[in-house]
């Protein structure tokens, strides 16, 4: 009897235990309840949004809070491990214990993309690529466009845009560049996650690193992408590695507690060894403050040798005639904790707003101008270059585009597809229009959608302004009425070529 009460409680302690280990890792909202919260962040703040069983949009659960960003766009992070756009009018709620998006998926919280001001580490990957004129199709924007040779990148540990906003002026200066901006990293931030998000340029669904545990990528970092456009490429780490991909190792060879400097070493060295692109890995204020919190006296010591370091690399970089791109990103942020620590692992704006910044040297070029292709049959027919464009003819309209995503409302200013096609072919006798974006994603649409007459347009102008980077600068847009009620699965974005068909 005593045998079977011990098994019965050791049973129920087991189960208690399981469930308090599950919401550690999710670290999200869950209640056996009717009503709960999910949580949202925005750079300098966190709120928990109440929520109950009946759907409702993101904008109305986000009324009177403070967090109406003009012009903000959103990501929810599902339980799944996919970083998701969201906009406004995305319906939120919970069910069976979760917040959840209105086709079911659970998410652990939404964060603010702070009116365009705030990005997210998957563009570092596409800048370095789209830099060094390496073919990709990675989705997210990238931080800029540029024509270089060659691609510094330099991840600090650890280093969040609530931390850069606490350095002193000068060393933040030389850390930011002049125009360093947040930028989401993965849930959980940890160094594992977020590293595999900066470099891969996918959300941890894709790249396959879902939790910090995992070392095994999905798919290849910018320097294999690199090496295997013929690039010179190297990572260089401290005493070793946190993810699969081969790397450099640097221990602390003068025991001053820290490999930071001898990552610099190896770092200048390879810059005066002319290596293509280069990724090096400092540690220290991710260490400091861990052992004794933001404001700690090693904190701050770390901050400004990191600062220093990165003032050696620009004084290099300034030296040589190579045409360079120098990027400066962190891979999660951090928050004190009771008894004088730093910690970070949970989704609040200290430790999901890392950042990024970049700068050029040696005559670095811009990239190409936005431009449309009008292709006939795969021949290239005319070039539109940007200033071509908003110089003909016009047609504009409101149009809704909806996806299971949510639904965005604008005023739309563009080229009618009818019109690029008199433009591309002489005769009536094709059957169907092809649009490719930047990213490679091509979609086609019937002859019915795209004839005289019809609104289907290539957008230049929403709202006003031109359309912003992440959808355009040109962007495919076809109503509901030919479409359908998602008509957002047909809206491309980023559009560079029209192809007609026959």
């Amino acid at each position: 009897m005593r045998r079977g009460m011990v098994v019965t409680i050791v049973a129920i302690f087991a189960l208690l235990l399981g469930a308090v280990l599950l919401l550690a890792l999710n670290d999200g909202p869950k209640s056996d309840g009717s009503e709960g919260v999910v949580p949202f962040i925005a750079p300098g703040r966190t709120l928990q949004l109440g929520l109950d069983r009946t759907s409702r949009p993101l904008g109305e659960l986000l009324e009177g809070t403070g967090a109406e960003e003009a012009n903000a766009s959103f990501r929810a992070y599902t339980d799944r491990g996919e970083v998701r756009k969201v906009q406004r009018g995305t319906t939120i709620h919970w069910e069976d214990g979760r917040p959840r998006l209105d086709d079911g998926t659970a998410i652990i919280g939404i964060a603010s993309m702070a009116g365009g001001q705030a990005g997210t580490l998957m563009s570092v990957a596409p800048t370095v690529l789209t830099s060094m004129n390496i073919s990709h199709s990675i989705k997210e924007p990238p931080l800029a466009r540029t024509s270089v040779q060659r691609v510094i990148v330099l991840e600090v540990d650890g280093l969040g845009w609530d931390i850069l906003g606490k350095m002193p002026g000068p060393q933040r200066e030389m850390v930011s560049q002049g125009n360093a901006s947040p930028a989401l990293t993965a849930f959980p931030p940890r160094t594992p996650t977020g590293t595999a998000m900066a470099i891969t340029g996918h959300d941890m669904l894709h790249n396959g690193i879902l939790s910090p545990q995992d070392r095994e990528l999905i798919r290849p970092t910018f320097l294999e992408m690199g090496e295997a456009a013929g690039y010179s490429t190297v990572w260089l780490e401290g005493d070793r590695s946190i993810l699969s991909s081969m790397t450099e190792l640097n221990a602390d060879m003068n025991g001053d507690g820290s490999s930071d400097d001898e990552i610099l070493s190896a770092l200048l060295g390879h810059i005066d060894n002319g290596t293509d692109m280069v990724l090096a890995h400092f540690h220290s204020v991710d260490d400091e403050v861990h052992d004794g919190g933001t404001a700690s006296e090693g904190a701050a010591l770390a901050m400004s040798r990191v600062a220093s370091s990165i003032g050696v690399v620009i004084e290099r970089l300034r030296g040589s005639s190579t045409p360079t791109l120098l990027i400066i990103f962190s891979d999660h942020g951090l928050h004190d904790v009771a008894g004088g620590k730093g910690e970070h692992g949970s989704f609040r704006h200290e430790d999901m707003y890392a950042m990024t910044a970049f700068a050029t040297f040696g005559a670095a070029s811009e990239g190409p101008e936005p431009s449309l292709s009008l292709m006939n049959e795969g021949v290239v027919v005319e070039v539109l270059e940007m200033d071509e464009l908003v110089s003909l003819p016009f047609i504009e309209g409101t149009f809704e585009v909806r996806s299971s995503n949510g639904v965005s409302t604008s005023l739309f200013r563009g080229i009618s597809v009818s019109d690029l096609i008199d433009m591309t072919i002489d005769e009536d006798g094709y059957t169907s229009v092809t649009f490719t974006a930047m990213d490679g994603l091509s979609m086609s649409l019937p002859r019915e959608w795209v004839g005289e007459g019809s609104i289907t347009m290539v957008a230049y102008l929403r709202d006003g302004s031109q359309v912003p980077e992440g959808e355009g600068p040109l962007r495919l847009i076809v109503p509901q009425e030919l479409a359908g009620e998602y008509n957002g699965q047909y809206c491309l974005k980023g559009v560079v070529s029209m192809e007609v068909r026959q």
